[in-house]
């Protein structure tokens, strides 16, 4: 049985609406070290890394509690889900069929144009799997013309070319902005590189690709799930917000950013509000701009206000 599931509630624009939380501690396996050359050697599509991995336990069958006995059990579940009061303000498309036979089973607005939403990082994560393997790594190389001499000084541009590794982040380790940069670095001085007389150069070619997916909505660009798409990505290619009220009412708002180091311009137009005052705020970036807007209040006694925001032209 294969099920299609889309819900799209339409809310008014609202820029209080709660966003996302960004998972800053996911545990993955580690990358593949860089590795020092004298030129990029991009390809057409990414090389998998064979590593040596145990051979993994047999699966048992995906165990479901009470399945359904009947078609006409199943569609009265579903039915029971579509009609709980939560979904009354959304739009719900659903279909069901049979993989055994194709009838459709249950279907809902099947045939309406809605956003399918994070239902699409399951084809994302199949593709990725079939394409280059449970056993992929990715790999970020480091490139110079030439090599460092006795004293570990290298004459000349270095640069870092990266394929997309998205664990240069500080969700892969443990909240650490500077982590994964910093292992960089440090597996370059292993490679004898000590002193750079030249530029750091990050080349970000290896995607040819739009910056931004066909049909993104103009509101998310801003967000940090709306970041734009590079092959050097770092701290997923955007910055963490924190509003915090000022130290009475009428001062300005604390405003800071992860990395502390922004990489935008923050226009701070938060005062602080009385005590048990409703926190209204209003974040704005332009396409393509580099200064953050925000505007609005903060009640004195407000433990504070945390986003995840993208930022422009991160190559």
């Amino acid at each position: 049985m294969v099920a299609a599931f889309s819900a799209t509630a339409i809310p008014p624009v609202n820029p209080q609406q709660k966003q996302p939380q960004r998972d800053r501690r996911v545990i993955v396996p580690p990358a593949q070290s860089p590795t020092l050359a004298q030129s990029p050697t991009p390809s057409s599509r990414p090389t998998p890394v064979t590593n040596a991995v145990d051979e993994p336990a047999p699966t048992q069958a995906v165990r479901v509690g009470n399945p359904p006995k009947t078609i006409a059990e199943l569609q009265a579940r579903i039915a029971a889900v579509l009609d709980k009061p939560e979904l009354a303000p959304a739009m719900v498309g659903i279909k069901v069929t049979s993989l055994e036979t194709g009838k459709v089973l249950f279907e809902k607005n099947a045939s309406k144009l809605l956003r399918p939403a994070s239902n699409m990082k399951l084809y994302t994560v199949a593709a990725a799997l079939d394409r280059l393997s449970p056993d992929y790594r990715f790999v970020t190389s480091v490139y110079a013309a030439g090599r460092p001499d006795a004293a570990g000084i290298l004459r000349g541009d270095l640069t870092i070319y990266g394929r997309g590794d998205p664990s240069i982040a500080a969700r892969f380790n443990g909240g650490d902005y500077f982590k994964g940069i910093n292992e960089l670095a440090s597996q370059i001085a292993g490679a004898g590189v000590k002193r750079v007389e030249g530029d750091l150069v990050g080349d970000e070619t290896y995607f040819t690709g739009p910056r931004y997916g066909s049909g993104w909505n103009w509101e998310d660009l801003q967000w940090w799930y709306g970041a734009e798409v590079s092959a050097l990505t770092i701290n997923d290619n955007a910055l963490d917000l924190f509003v915090k009220p000022g130290s009475a009412m009428g001062a300005p708002a604390v405003i800071t950013t992860g990395p502390p180091d922004p990489l935008l311009s923050i226009v701070n137009r938060v005062v602080t509000g009385s005590r048990g005052s409703k926190r209204e705020l209003t974040l704005h970036r332009g396409l393509g701009a580099d200064a953050l807007e925000i505007h609005g209040t903060i009640p004195l006694d407000d433990r504070g206000y945390a986003a995840g925001v993208g930022i422009s032209h991160p190559g």
